[in-house]
């Protein structure tokens, strides 16, 4: 197993939870654009993802919610590869009212160069916006313990989470590879190391992870998950998702079926939180 990390961003992803009871807005045709300046040392692709984010920030106001938004740097790269912590500083701004639910990048005209010099990216989207209707619970919160910034290949991870009112947890591990639900686990091949799906977390109760004590090594019989990388460096993050109802994540764990998943869960009714470390293989030199 590859497990995540540290550097904690608490952000609130202002989403929504029934979608029948949440606002849609579908907007066509929205442009973004980018002009990449003579010599820059940004890359042709670097460009053109700024201009995609110029495209989404478009989207927003065009919704009207997105009067708060003033950079188009916060904005999620969707691409798998990219900066993690790119990825999951996605328009962190707590007073942000909506966000993008689908997008899809239409074909644009070739980037063609200014009277400037100025190499001119532009993109062309249509979306789904939603606007939320409902406001994130402040007292909804929890805190988590033991996770350090850096392992070693092998290393075992553990923590502890301490939820201020009850509530259902869902753990999600990124990195550049993988995405997977670490908890609750499930293995359809080893059943006995299963972790309940229904499981309530009760308010000031602290929970140390693994629950189940059987996920670890089993040669050295030490609890945990067990960190794995095939690279000399890997950025990981754990995403913790608790909610106040018992919302299953089913599907296959991409990173925007696991977005959609959140995104669908009222403000109200939900507290998200990322933590990022890096893992290091000594045996493995970049070459």
């Amino acid at each position: 197993m590859r497990y995540p990390g540290l550097f904690k961003i608490a952000i609130f992803l202002l989403l929504t939870n029934n979608l029948s009871a949440q606002k849609i807005v579908k907007v066509r045709g929205v442009k973004g654009e980018y002009q990449l300046a003579p010599k820059s040392e940004i890359s042709p692709k670097a460009a053109y993802d700024k201009a995609v984010n110029d495209a989404k920030l478009n989207v927003l106001r065009k919704a009207g919610i997105a009067e708060h938004i003033s950079s188009s740097d916060v904005l999620t790269k969707q691409q798998q590869g990219s900066d993690l912590k790119q990825i999951f500083t996605s328009i962190s701004a707590v007073e942000i009212s909506g966000a993008i639910l689908n997008d899809t990048i239409l074909p644009g005209p070739s980037p063609y160069i200014d009277k400037f010099g100025n190499t001119v990216y532009t993109v062309i989207i249509d979306a789904e916006v939603i606007k939320y209707e409902t406001q994130p619970d402040r007292t909804f919160e929890f805190e988590v313990e033991g996770l350090r910034e850096a392992y070693e290949d092998g290393d075992m991870l553990r923590f502890s989470f301490l939820p201020k009112t009850q509530g259902y947890l869902k753990i999600f591990n990124f990195n550049d590879a993988d995405n997977y639900l670490i908890y609750p686990y499930y293995d359809k091949q080893y059943p006995y190391i299963n972790d309940k799906t229904d499981k309530l977390f009760i308010a000031n109760e602290k929970v140390n992870f693994p629950i189940n004590d059987l996920i670890g090594n089993p040669n050295t019989k030490e609890t945990g998950y067990m960190l794995e990388t095939d690279k000399e460096n890997s950025e990981e993050s754990l995403v913790f998702v608790f909610t106040k109802e018992n919302i299953q994540f089913t599907g296959t764990p991409t990173l925007n079926n696991i977005k959609t998943w959140i995104y669908k869960i009222t403000p109200d009714k939900r507290k998200v939180e990322y933590y990022y470390y890096r893992l290091h293989n000594k045996n493995k030199k970049q070459g």
